[in-house]
C-alpha cells in the first residue's frame, strides 16, 4: 500500500469517538488567569517602533564592519575564481602544490566518448 492510499475506515471510526469527545468538552481557563492577562495587556506599550530596510539588514550582518568583511571576502573569492591556476603563484608563493588539471574532465566526457 502506498502512502497516498486510504487506510481501513475502521481505524478512523475508532479514533473519531475520541476526537468528538475532545471537541465537545473545551477547557475553560481559570478566571484569575484571565484577569492577570488583561492587567498585563493594559500595562504593555501600544506598539514598538521597527526599523525597516537597509538598517535592519546591516544590523543582522553585524553592522558596517560585518558588511565590509563580506565585501572583502566576496572580492577575494571572485579574484581566486577568475584567476587562472598559473596566476595563483602571485598569491601563494611556490605554487599551490596541487595539479588542478587532474580534476578537470576532458571534452570527451561531455560528448559521450570514453576518452
Amino acid at each position: 500500500m502506498s502512502m497516498t492510499e486510504r487506510k481501513d475506515e475502521g481505524e478512523d471510526a475508532f479514533l473519531e469517538t475520541y476526537f468528538e469527545a475532545g471537541r465537545s468538552a473545551a477547557p475553560e481557563p481559570p478566571t484569575d488567569l484571565m484577569v492577570r492577562i488583561a492587567a498585563a495587556a493594559e500595562l504593555a506599550p501600544a506598539s514598538v517602533p521597527r526599523r525597516r530596510g537597509r538598517l535592519s539588514i546591516a544590523a543582522v550582518l553585524g553592522g558596517w564592519p560585518g558588511i565590509a568583511g563580506l565585501a572583502t571576502a566576496t572580492a577575494a573569492g571572485v579574484f581566486l575564481g577568475v584567476a587562472a591556476p598559473q596566476m595563483l603563484d602571485l598569491v601563494v608563493p611556490g605554487g599551490s602544490g596541487v595539479d588542478l588539471g587532474a580534476f578537470q574532465p576532458g571534452y570527451g566526457v561531455f560528448l559521450g566518448d570514453s576518452g
